[in-house]
């Protein structure tokens, strides 16, 4: 009985790194230098900024966190280019309609940002709420939830999307790679 459990607990041990060691996320992250934190944090910076001003920024203030050449990938469709972003955001506004604009107050939370910076590159992947309050006195509602994945270029200084992919569900995007 006592080689049954022992072989058992090889058994799960094996299994566990085996499993554990194919995560993307389980592979070892690069250095942390004083850089690459200020990088973080200069990205993280941006992305409370930018979701900041979902529903509260004009459009075009909204999409200068954009490269000229980037890509934004909801669900199934993809758009390229910052001028085809702002189109894009200008037809999801009118269908929208006004539940945002009318709303108390509408905010944008994220959660679980995990940044790896690479030099002049980075990826992000996160967790995002839209949370709605349609009065002073009512509660706070969730009205949407999804994660993103991002990638990032230094630009003139600036931490700018060159790729937002806004899914929702467990699957990530194929070409992801943190």
């Amino acid at each position: 009985m006592k080689e049954l459990k022992r072989s058992l607990g090889a058994i799960g041990l094996a299994c566990a790194m085996v499993c554990g060691g194919s995560s993307a996320l389980a592979q070892a992250a690069p250095e942390i230098t004083a850089q690459t934190l200020i990088d973080r944090a200069k990205i993280e910076d941006m992305l409370t900024r930018y979701m900041t001003e979902l529903g509260h920024s004009t459009l075009e203030g909204y999409v200068a966190y954009y490269t000229d050449d980037a890509e934004l990938v909801m669900g199934g469709k993809s758009v390229k280019g910052r001028a085809a972003i702002l189109d894009d955001y200008k037809a999801i506004r009118a269908a929208g309609g006004t539940l945002r604009a009318q709303a108390y107050a509408f905010n944008t939370l994220l959660s679980n940002p995990l940044i790896t910076v690479h030099g002049d590159r980075a990826t992000v992947q996160l967790t995002f709420t839209e949370v709605i309050t349609d009065t002073e006195k009512s509660a706070p509602r969730p009205l949407v939830q999804g994660r993103e994945y991002d990638e990032l270029a230094r630009v003139n200084g600036q931490w700018l999307f060159t790729k937002r992919q806004v899914v929702s569900g467990r699957a990530s995007p194929v070409d992801w790679r943190p």
